[in-house]
């Protein structure tokens, strides 16, 4: 019995072992990964900032199809797309070992293609095709371009336009819930208990 038991103590004393000599990054190793991270991020916002120009026509004949193709896929959301985009690399970026940031960043995603879709609601540009909705986007620089389009049609066609109005409205509170980890209701009910 006794050796039975000094056995299992043998044991799960190598466990702890193990786990103790798991091999932690060095100070040089974490000062590696940190000018990484931060070049990683000078670029991304180079390369928004380089987007943002070419969104308003200063950005020569490259950006000048960068920006139709932009236009074409999201409407009125590709001025706000190169912010978003920053906001959210450089997030994922500081925060890459955290799950909950990876859920955060889903959500935020889900209310941008979300918004695509209210802009081309909001517009109301009539179309038949998803590639009439991308033309139309890019050569006008209006409505949700291909993804708006894409959610309008389906939610429309499905609910009509009032349901698409709630479906989109109702997608923006979830996504906001996610993200911001706080509870509507519980902030609606301090708003009412202070009137």
């Amino acid at each position: 019995m006794a050796a039975s038991k000094s056995k299992n103590t043998g044991r799960s004393g190598k466990g702890t072992k193990n786990t103790r000599n798991a091999k932690k990054p060095t100070a040089m190793e974490q000062e590696v990964g940190k000018f990484q991270t931060e070049i990683i991020i000078f670029v991304i916002l180079a390369a928004c900032v380089i987007l943002m120009a070419s969104n308003f026509g200063v950005g020569g004949f490259v950006g000048d199809a960068i920006s139709n193709f932009c236009f074409g896929l999201m409407g009125l959301m590709a001025y706000l797309f190169p912010i978003v985009f920053f906001l959210e690399a450089a997030f994922i970026l500081i925060n890459r070992t955290n799950r909950l940031a990876y859920k955060k960043l889903a959500a935020a995603f889900v209310m941008f293609l979300f918004m695509c879709g209210a802009a081309q609601l909001l517009t109301d540009m009539k179309s038949t095709t998803l590639l009439d909705y991308f033309s139309l986007s890019a050569d006008y620089k209006t409505g949700g371009g291909l993804i708006g389009g894409a959610i309008c049609i389906s939610i429309t066609s499905a609910f009509g336009t009032i349901g698409g109005y709630v479906i989109i409205i109702l997608a923006f509170v979830v996504c906001m819930i996610i993200i911001t980890q706080r509870s509507l209701l519980d902030f609606i009910t301090m708003i009412v208990i202070k009137i």
